[in-house]
């Protein structure tokens, strides 16, 4: 089998329907080399690509579960994040997710502070913990990683 990736997951490229998320423009989708898309077919929006991805390293797995995780972020605080301005401009777009992301205080002003519903919020916060650890961003996240994620936060936001 085949394994691709979307290459440009943000939220107008997601459609909502009987609580299920679909990926819209099937046509930026990319066929994997060894688990990498090539340096020359990179796309995306930098408002919503990986952190690794602005940097110019080459998308994987990881990389799309990093843009699907602005993606939620953005829908949880209703188009509120402050880097959501920065869809054509690669270094700010970066330079702003880092500062929101990378240290627990800025992301609990930027980005928790703008989420209201208590799910979302402990989501939001398992999410940033799988992906940023010590300041750093990970790049080897996996779809069972990120759905064990969601889990946690749904657990624990249903036992406090």
């Amino acid at each position: 089998m085949n394994r691709h990736l979307h290459g440009d997951v943000f939220p107008r490229n997601i459609a909502y329907q009987d609580g299920k998320g679909v990926l819209l423009d099937l046509a930026t989708l990319k066929p994997l080399h060894q688990g990498h898309l090539q340096a020359s077919s990179i796309t995306g929006t930098p408002a919503f690509m990986s952190l690794a991805v602005l940097k110019g390293q080459p998308q994987n797995e990881s990389t799309e579960l990093e843009s699907l995780m602005y993606s939620m972020l953005y829908a949880a605080t209703k188009g509120k994040l402050h880097w959501g301005a920065y869809l054509h401009t690669d270094a700010a777009a970066r330079d702003a997710k880092v500062a929101a992301m990378s240290s627990g205080s800025e992301f609990e002003a930027l980005v928790l502070s703008r989420i209201d519903d208590a799910l979302l919020k402990r989501i939001a916060e398992c999410l940033r913990a799988l992906f940023f650890v010590n300041g750093e961003c990970l790049q080897s996240v996996s779809v069972r990683d990120f759905v064990a994620a969601i889990h946690q936060g749904h657990a624990e936001s249903c036992e406090s």
